[in-house]
């Protein structure tokens, strides 16, 4: 492999537009240098994650095969409503090198609309039997009581 001093990713398939909780669409993308030519970057493992553009979090990051010069990755994951930047690193490049090139917008579903929200009542539970690791004290747990 020459030496490349850009790695792009062009989106093939999947379009940039889902909704919260689908697991099943596939997003394709390839890798060009700045040249505009394929980046083969044969049965390697490539890591994609997506920051949410809001808070500046890393909501999902996985690891892929990549076949040829092509990703193929799914969201396994309910993440929350917004837009993401989509980053993947392979063969030692992170892609894209430009901040942005490459996003994926999330929207609420109806099954799904509190998903990353704080719900507008709380409530003591007493008397919860707990089986297996005993969680820490600490950690808030929301019920969704609204329908």
């Amino acid at each position: 492999m020459d030496k490349i001093s850009s790695v792009i990713i062009l989106q093939n398939d999947g379009g940039n537009l889902i909704k919260q909780g689908d697991s099943k669409t596939e997003f394709a993308y390839s890798f060009k240098d700045e040249k505009d030519e394929p980046i083969v970057f044969e049965t390697q493992t490539a890591k994609v994650s997506l920051l949410n553009k809001t808070t500046k979090i890393i909501e999902f990051e996985q690891n892929f095969e990549v076949t040829g010069s092509t990703l193929i990755f799914t969201i396994d994951k309910i993440l929350p409503s917004g837009e993401y930047d989509v980053e993947v690193e392979v063969g030692g490049y992170v892609a894209p090198s430009e901040f942005g090139t490459a996003t994926l917008e999330i929207e609420e579903n109806h099954f799904n609309k509190s998903v990353g929200k704080k719900l507008e009542h709380s409530y003591l539970i007493e008397n919860v039997v707990v089986i297996g690791d005993t969680p820490p004290d600490n950690i808030p747990i929301w019920f969704d009581t609204t329908e």
